[in-house]
């Protein structure tokens, strides 16, 4: 019995059908994911004191004011700096406030239904959530975790830092995490986000005014613009074009400049990034950084 040789077609029909299989079982096996993800957030969100255990044999109920056991829960699941995981002094997400990865303990809300009811909102409310744009592995997808949150938690939204960069100026990305009920959000923009920062360009800043369109939940928004010290005039002209800006929510209600609440700083880093070196900005081993930061605070 002679058995031929399988031709081009007929392979890549198999393959094809074998791709199809395993992509339909991928999805088949993230629904189920889903599914079971949904029905455990309906349950935890049916959880209130009165389908739960008092617990008057802890002190933490029995004894202690509402207002002290809630401090105490602040401090024991609130986002906080892991001082076991620094940051390497040339990474890209590497600067004043940013030295070590962020970790929330989340233990305490599996000890008891009650505990778990007076302190589930805490992680998400105490955060600041960090986008990076254009950083490699840093980068989130739009579909991100953020929009799996049940509406308590994302009611719960509180501070948004968005990393932007000139060069990929595209706010889709940043937009569709505006849809969230966040009441403070901050974009920055690091020496190294500017269009042609590597071949000192001219700074460059559209009317990021008319570009942007805030949650009507938003209180303030702030934006961080970082260049080299040497190029500060550079940066003075844009913020003195920014002070004059006003941004405005999705209901139409405006955020205006608070003149009042510039600050400017600086700071000196490392001039290798992820170990790779740009003789362009820097002849030397370290960097002098120019800082501005302007504030934006809603309308009565």
């Amino acid at each position: 019995m002679s058995i031929s040789r399988p031709s081009e077609f007929s392979l890549l029909a198999f393959h094809q059908m074998n791709s199809s299989k395993q992509l339909s079982h991928g999805k088949a096996k993230r629904h189920a994911r889903q599914l079971a993800a949904r029905a455990t957030r309906r349950t935890l969100s049916e959880i209130t004191p009165l389908n739960s255990q008092p617990q008057t044999q802890s002190p933490l109920f029995s004894t202690l004011p509402p207002e002290l056991r809630n401090q105490i829960f602040e401090l024991a699941v609130s986002q906080f700096e892991d001082r076991t995981r620094p940051f390497s002094a040339n990474a890209f997400w590497y600067r004043p406030g940013h030295h070590y990865e962020l970790r929330t303990e989340t233990s305490l809300l599996r000890t008891c239904r009650l505990i778990y009811y007076e302190t589930s909102v805490i992680p998400i409310r105490s955060a600041t959530h960090y986008f990076y744009y254009n950083r490699q592995s840093y980068d989130l997808p739009v579909d991100n975790y953020l929009h799996h949150l049940a509406r308590k938690e994302q009611d719960n939204l509180y501070h948004l830092h968005f990393f932007a960069s000139v060069p990929l100026w595209d706010f889709e990305y940043l937009q569709k995490l505006l849809h969230l009920p966040f009441k403070r959000v901050t974009l920055s923009l690091r020496h190294s986000d500017w269009l042609g920062w590597k071949r000192d360009t001219k700074l460059w800043l559209g009317r990021l005014n008319h570009e942007l369109l805030l949650p009507h939940t938003c209180q303030e928004f702030a934006l961080e613009l970082e260049t080299l010290q040497r190029k500060k005039n550079e940066l003075d002209e844009i913020v003195q074009r920014a002070l004059t800006w006003e941004f405005q929510a999705d209901d139409g209600a405006m955020l205006i400049c608070e003149t009042d609440r510039l600050v400017t700083s600086s700071w000196i880093g490392r001039s290798d990034y992820n170990n790779i070196r740009c003789e362009a900005h820097s002849p030397g081993p370290t960097i002098s950084y120019h800082v501005v930061r302007l504030s934006w605070r809603l309308v009565g």
